[in-house]
């Protein structure tokens, strides 16, 4: 079923529009937004004036339309801080449903902490047992803590970046005393919601604000990135730099450094937040997740609230590619995935790779012919522009990195140092790559020529050797693809390697 979620937010007015189906995950075909903060014009004011409130009006109408457009069955709107703070809050409710054409939920605190919880345990493969969840808006800050059993505890803070904004009386640059004037409201209204809980090492954050920091260090510090950082990893100390150069600056200047102009008012405060909030939790940074309340919402609602392991989940997006380009089942990859583990648990002594690249390998071969779907002739490099933008969620852009190289180079298993995915990687990352590509060959070269004749596989390993056995119908191997697969092999591992042919 095609659904809409339009959150009605004190920063933004945002729409979702996804396929959502019972019991499973959601599926994103569209998403749009409207600039309003009218968190800050609440704290300055108490209430929407006419004109602001026309606006909002205006801004429903047209992402209510988009909705009905893009096919939504199915419609959800939901207000958050802003409104639940207005004094007119019901004339502004009433103004707004006319507008959406349905009736406008208001979410308090614990139910926004909540979806958010959900949303973010759909998009982040869990480590740990537990995490925190940040989720800044424009009025106020939740913090959820929970683990595989759902929600343990959950705050709100009256600390939104457009709220603070007001408050504050930020102008266009923030001098320390202004600074010092959010740090205090972050310490007062948050930390104190702190005392005595039982905390998650992990802290994963969500939000607009949030994604615009992100976005700002990852321009900084990576030579590629994908369409989707989730899972981005940030330092405390990152954010710390950040807010240190961004808040003397202009709106202009921001913009000059890299921000969003749509954010560079704002992000100054957003930065201050940011940095006490993970000072107070005692926490070394945090990850990005692109999704959050409007995910979480129709998880909720349809179904899908379950909370999967980090492994399920990974494993479940790589279902989700590989069956949106593959829906016939592609038994060469499904073989391959399998002999790629099983030479990689064979080689363990002389790879030295340890169980998350075993896990790489496996998902890659999985998803290394899906550009066949659009063509055979360089199906590898469509597969890779395939995956690079599928928006794969559980892993992290840099994962995404290795693995769209994996497929991009699976049929010589030779880089190129010029592909960006690859250039993006850290030394040690590419010399894992490496390695992959070098298990992967051999294997791939086994069933070349797709027909899955041979299925089966003995593997041995002695001082300085490899011994591969293919076991049945050998007649489709073509041995100038299995001789340059041994040599690749090899190459990278410095190990002589006898094939039965």
């Amino acid at each position: 079923m095609r659904v809409s979620v339009l959150d009605l937010g004190s920063n933004s007015f945002r729409l979702l529009v996804a396929d959502a189906g019972l019991g499973r995950t959601i599926t994103p075909v569209a998403r749009d937004r409207e600039m309003l903060h009218l968190g800050a014009v609440v704290a300055r004011n108490g209430t929407i004036p006419p004109e602001d409130l026309d606006r909002a009006v205006a801004a429903v109408k047209r992402l209510a339309d988009m909705a009905v457009r893009a096919g939504a069955e199915q419609g959800h709107v939901v207000g958050t801080s802003a409104l639940r703070s207005a004094a007119n809050g019901d004339e502004v409710l009433r103004s707004l449903s006319r507008a959406a054409g349905s009736e406008i939920v208001l979410l308090d605190g614990a139910e926004e902490a909540y979806l958010s919880f959900l949303g973010v345990r759909a998009a982040v493969a869990l480590r740990g047992k537990r995490l925190s969840v940040l989720d800044l808006g424009g009025g106020a800050m939740e913090i959820v803590v929970g683990g595989p059993d759902g929600v343990e505890w959950s705050e709100s803070a009256d600390v939104g970046v457009s709220r603070l904004h007001a408050e504050c009386s930020v102008g266009d640059a923030m001098d320390e005393e202004a600074v010092d004037r959010v740090r205090a409201l972050v310490d007062e209204r948050f930390g104190h919601l702190l005392a005595g809980r039982s905390m998650a090492r992990r802290v994963v954050a969500v939000g607009g604000s949030i994604r615009a920091l992100a976005h700002v260090v990852a321009d900084r510090t990576m030579h590629w990135l994908p369409p989707s950082l989730n899972q981005l990893p940030i330092e405390l100390a990152q954010v710390s730099d950040l807010r240190a150069e961004l808040t003397p600056m202009t709106a202009e200047e921001r913009v000059a450094a890299g921000v969003k102009t749509s954010r560079a008012d704002h992000i100054g405060v957003a930065a201050v937040v940011v940095e006490r909030a993970l000072q107070l939790l005692g926490a070394s940074g945090f990850e990005l997740s692109d999704w959050g309340l409007r995910e979480g919402l129709v998880l909720d609602t349809y179904g899908g609230h379950s909370i999967s392991s980090g492994k399920k989940l990974r494993r479940s997006e790589v279902g989700r590619v590989r069956d949106t380009f593959s829906p016939d089942g592609p038994d060469h990859a499904s073989l391959v995935a399998r002999l790629a583990v099983e030479l990689f648990d064979a080689t363990t002594t002389i790879h030295g790779l340890g169980r998350a690249d075993r896990d790489l390998l496996e998902f890659g071969a999985l998803l290394h012919d899906i550009g066949r779907s659009l063509s055979v002739k360089g199906f590898h490099k469509h597969s890779a522009y395939l995956l690079e933008n599928a928006e794969i969620r559980g892993f992290s852009p840099l994962e995404v990195a290795l693995l769209v190289s994996l497929v991009r180079f699976s049929r010589t298993g030779e880089t190129k140092g010029s592909f960006e995915p690859l250039a993006a990687l850290p030394p040690e990352w590419q010399a894992r790559l490496e390695k992959l590509l070098a298990l992967f060959v051999v294997v791939d070269a086994i069933d070349w020529a797709r027909s899955g004749q041979i299925d089966q596989v003995d593997i041995s390993v002695g001082p300085g050797t490899v011994a591969i056995q293919p076991v049945g119908d050998r007649s489709s191997l073509r041995p100038e693809v299995v001789d340059s697969a041994i040599k690749r092999f090899q190459a990278v591992f410095g190990t002589t390697v006898s094939f039965s042919l």
